[in-house]
């Protein structure tokens, strides 16, 4: 059985998307795997950085077979050149926003074709990313979507009671993961009198966070709240009180969102999504089977969208169990990361 490495930056007990789907995989992969994510480890201040990651591949080549990187560029590099030394093979795991910032100029998309054509295996987080991968640099890849564990317990989180009709959305506040188009839409619903009591909580933090509390305030959105740094707990607290997730990410450029590990989590408590329609959200988020996808940026498709989940609770109940079940079915570790298994 090979011995593997993951090089990466981006570890619990970091809370993003990334970090938990490499958790996720880590706990898969059990004690074969070795970690190494402190970026004082990885990362120098003299260029080129990552040669402090090649230096650390060479260093400890006798404890490992396989290194698995997180992130084309420049973790990739390191694995690259460290595996011309070395002669360890290894893998590339890509999110989405990295695939893009590597294809900004002309060397580093040169540098990233190399880097990925001379992988053992590329991993992607979903086919859209996939296909982005070969359009790109010609390279193909393995798609292992994230997974979400405890399924069964995921349930039995109590709700809080008394119960108000709970909205949530749960990323990183920055713009293109839709807050202050959310905002809009429900401004939109209490001024056509198409809602009634709910709540809207925001769990996340970062340079949004005030822009989203004046938005809040000037439309007269005063049921917004926003949770900073909550515990494990906590958030499962949020999903299991809310009666829908919403987060209509907009389709940028270069900070793309590869899938959206929270849909499924929303999902794992029968919690149906409002999302956007673009390529790796669509593959999170069936539209009219797990919940509904609009237009990205549209505030009046969104706030439609709202209003007929609101309004029929019968509908909303379906497209959450019907999202409890695929999740179930399809997106634990089991089904998921033993898509390695032949590569490894």
């Amino acid at each position: 059985m090979n011995r593997l490495l993951l090089v990466t930056l981006d570890y619990p007990p970091n809370r993003g998307g990334v970090a938990r789907y490499l958790g996720r995989l880590a706990e898969f992969l059990g004690d074969r795997l070795q970690v190494a994510s402190s970026p004082s480890d990885l990362l120098g201040t003299v260029w080129p950085s990552w040669m402090k990651s090649v230096r650390l591949l060479i260093r400890r080549r006798g404890e490992y077979d396989i290194a698995l990187v997180s992130h084309l560029l420049p973790l990739g590099t390191a694995a690259m050149v460290a595996g011309w030394i070395t002669k360890k093979p290894y893998i590339v795991i890509v999110h989405g926003m990295d695939v893009r910032l590597a294809s900004r100029n002309g060397w580093k998309r040169v540098l990233a074709g190399r880097i990925l054509q001379g992988a053992r295996v590329v991993v992607a987080n979903s086919s859209a990313l996939a296909r982005e991968v070969t359009a790109r640099f010609a390279a193909s890849s393995v798609v292992v979507y994230p997974c979400v564990e405890n399924i069964e317990t995921s349930l039995q989180t109590p709700r809080r009671e008394p119960h108000t009709f709970g909205i949530l959305t749960v990323g990183r506040l920055v713009a293109r993961k839709g807050h202050l188009s959310v905002l809009r839409a429900l401004a939109r619903l209490k001024q056509e009198g198409r809602i009634g009591a709910f709540r809207y909580d925001i769990v996340g933090d970062g340079p949004l966070r005030a822009e989203i509390l004046q938005t809040a305030d000037q439309l007269g959105v005063n049921e917004v709240m926003v949770h900073a740094d909550t515990s494990d707990e906590t958030l499962a607290e949020f999903y299991a009180g809310a009666d829908l997730f919403v987060m209509p990410v907009l389709d940028d450029p270069i900070d793309k969102e590869g899938f959206g590990l929270v849909f499924l989590e929303a999902a794992a408590y029968g919690v149906p999504s409002v999302a956007s329609r673009i390529e790796g959200v669509d593959e999170a988020v069936l539209d009219g089977q797990t919940g509904l996808l609009v237009k990205p940026g549209d505030v009046a498709e969104l706030a439609n969208a709202l209003a007929r989940l609101v309004a029929d609770a019968a509908f909303r109940e379906r497209l959450g169990l019907h999202a409890r079940m695929r999740t179930k079915e399809e997106f634990t570790c089991a089904v998921q990361c033993k898509k390695l298994v032949p590569y490894l």
